[in-house]
């Protein structure tokens, strides 16, 4: 494949920074959170903003395989920050619970806690890490594509250092020495017709 095409794809995942501007959370008085408004995620903010740098920088220098640590990263990242958020929506809702306890309103808090919404910004981040794993993966398998060979045989994609067809089951090796053996016969025919 493509290094270009391959590269495309990496800064397609890296863009992942978009992610920290991208809503995370819509609730009916803040309206919507993204990982840079919210004061308590400032720190994983910044940690998703260096990985994308990073992984930008891996890309254009055609360093692939650090993909894999910023890609898992990222992902490892957003599950810790998927999870924080779910702690805290828990704790918010059992403090109502048990401040309001058999209050009037505590159907009314309780419908507003309901109408948290997950927004779009997670699947920003998701995708831009799984994108950052899959510019690796498809960079590693180019890497091993591109070191493969027709069998002299069957014609199917071999590795080039095959003693075998894994295809045809034939045996490269007695293969190539029969050919180096014909070709060197060969020379030498052409040799003596030369003296003639």
């Amino acid at each position: 494949m493509n290094i270009r095409i391959v590269q495309a794809i990496g800064i397609t995942g890296g863009l992942l920074i978009l992610g920290l501007f991208a809503p995370l959370v819509s609730t009916p008085i803040v309206t919507s959170m993204n990982l840079i408004s919210s004061e308590s995620d400032k720190l994983h903010a910044a940690i998703f903003a260096i990985l994308a740098i990073l992984s930008w920088v891996l890309i254009l220098t055609a360093r692939f395989e650090g993909l894999f640590l910023t890609g898992l990263a990222s992902l490892a990242l957003l599950g810790v920050e998927f999870w924080s958020f779910q702690q805290r929506v828990t704790t918010i809702r059992n403090g109502v619970i048990n401040a309001l306890g058999s209050n009037a309103l505590a159907g009314i808090e309780d419908i507003s806690l309901n109408l948290v919404q997950i927004r779009w910004g997670w699947t920003v981040l998701g995708v831009g890490g799984l994108l950052l794993l899959l510019t690796a993966l498809i960079r590693e398998e180019a890497l091993v594509l591109s070191k493969l060979v027709e069998c002299p045989l069957c014609g199917e994609p071999i590795r080039e250092s095959a003693d075998i067809c894994r295809f045809c089951r034939a045996d490269l090796a007695a293969l190539d020495e029969e050919i180096v053996a014909h070709e060197s016969s060969h020379e030498g025919q052409m040799v003596e017709k030369d003296n003639l």
